[in-house]
């Protein structure tokens, strides 16, 4: 199947009515689903549940979401159409297993944990209709990245509640390859943390050359939100856009030179191959756990 891509207004979005969803991990990436959810309006607060051991952290949920909050995994998902596992990929296999009994019969089971492969779900929870996904924070208001990939017993009708589901978070792509999921990692998933990076270190010089801080910020964000904007509305290459800006001998000419005399894409790019590595190596080491342990 060739990948396709929609935005939030995702055909199929209500293929979502009256379904009910349950999170199970309601930490910063959980709470960014359950907002960017409601706030797309594809589901009510009643049909979305979610999981947390602490008490307050429930508390915090259920009164800016209206949502229904369990202390018990298992308690969260019965009864739901999908199960949305956001927990660290650490403890991925251990949660799946402890809520196997409780999925019914045409459950779909969706992981979003770097490096757990479908392999390795599906030793533990058996024929169950899974997905692996890679999201990121921006899901939170409707401006977030997905890449996804359906197991083969997905139908086609629950591939478009998946795409309906993921369209409501921003941008959702679904692959036929599920090795692309690390990459999506590296740059999707990781993604926002390099944007958030330089987000600080342009305000920082900001503020060192004399600006109040809250005016850093602002021309900062303006200005990202602008460029991103604009290269999203054409299709010429970022290097022609980049050399739009550069005069020669002006300001962007000398601030370029001190990036590239820095190794700036060089450090960006073994950024990038850091966090592939490292999803990789989690989900070989995850398999070979899975592997060897006996899930009753």
């Amino acid at each position: 199947m060739p990948a396709h891509s929609s935005g939030p207004e995702s055909p199929g979005a209500e293929q979502m009515q009256g379904k009910r969803i349950a999170i199970i991990g309601a930490g910063a990436m959980g709470e960014a689903l359950v907002s960017g959810i409601l706030g797309a309006q594809i589901c009510l607060p009643a049909q979305v549940s979610c999981s947390h051991p602490r008490s307050e952290r429930r508390e915090e949920l259920s009164a800016a979401y209206g949502i229904t909050c369990h202390a018990d995994n298992q308690e969260a998902a019965r009864r739901a159409d999908v199960v949305l596992l956001s927990v660290k990929p650490q403890v991925t296999m251990e949660v799946a297993h402890q809520l196997r009994p409780a999925l019914q019969p045409g459950t779909i089971f969706i992981s979003i944990a770097a490096g757990v492969s479908l392999t390795a779900l599906q030793l533990v929870l058996g024929d169950c209709k899974i997905v692996r996904a890679m999201t990121n924070t921006p899901a939170r208001c409707g401006a977030g990245t997905t890449m996804w990939y359906a197991g083969e017993t997905v139908t086609p009708e629950e591939r478009g509640l998946c795409a309906a589901l993921f369209g409501s978070l921003g941008l959702q792509i679904e692959t036929s390859r599920e090795e692309q999921l690390a990459l999506a990692t590296a740059i999707s998933g990781t993604g926002p943390m390099y944007v958030f990076l330089f987000i600080e270190a342009l305000v920082e010089a900001a503020v060192r050359l004399g600006l109040p801080r809250h005016l850093g910020r602002e021309l900062v964000l303006s200005t990202i939100t602008g460029a991103a904007e604009f290269a999203a509305g054409t299709s010429r290459h970022s290097a022609q856009l980049r050399d739009d800006v550069t005069s020669p001998g002006g300001t962007s000419a000398a601030a370029l030179y001190e990036l590239d005399r820095g190794r700036f894409r060089t450090v960006l790019h073994d950024a990038v191959a850091a966090a592939f590595e490292r999803a990789t190596e989690l989900e070989g080491s995850i398999n070979r756990e899975a592997q060897l342990k006996v899930w009753h």
